[in-house]
């Protein structure tokens, strides 16, 4: 697998994969099958605090099911589905109890909802 593009180049990555054997042209990327807490343990090992999820609805699904996630950012934007995703899918039933911390624009038509999420 050649990773083309990744949003953010600063710091490590570290990706979720059920597959063995995966490289990577970027030397900060690593490989884990090791799920949510062995991703961040490998960061954690390497001094960093904060890890940033990216990913669809299954990856942020494993992380908030084993608390995990401690704030959300949603960026609504200006575009309905008539069959649109799940923002969480696949681990069955769980809430997570969210309060609101800020919105704010981000252009003209897209505002960023931020949540903490109560535990």
């Amino acid at each position: 697998m050649d990773l083309k593009e990744w949003p953010l180049t600063d710091g490590p990555l570290v990706v979720l994969s059920s597959q063995s054997g995966l490289v990577s042209r970027y030397p900060e990327t690593t490989f884990t099958k090791e799920g949510p807490a062995g991703a961040v343990k490998l960061l954690g090992d390497k001094g960093y605090k904060e890890v940033i999820v990216i990913g669809g609805n299954q990856t942020w699904t494993s992380f908030a099911k084993v608390g995990l996630v401690d704030e959300v950012f949603l960026d609504i934007e200006p575009l309905a589905f008539g069959d649109g995703k799940f923002l969480f899918s696949g681990g069955g039933v769980f809430d997570l109890k969210l309060k609101l911390l800020e919105s704010r624009p981000l252009s003209s038509q897209t505002i960023q909802l931020h949540y903490l999420v109560q535990k």
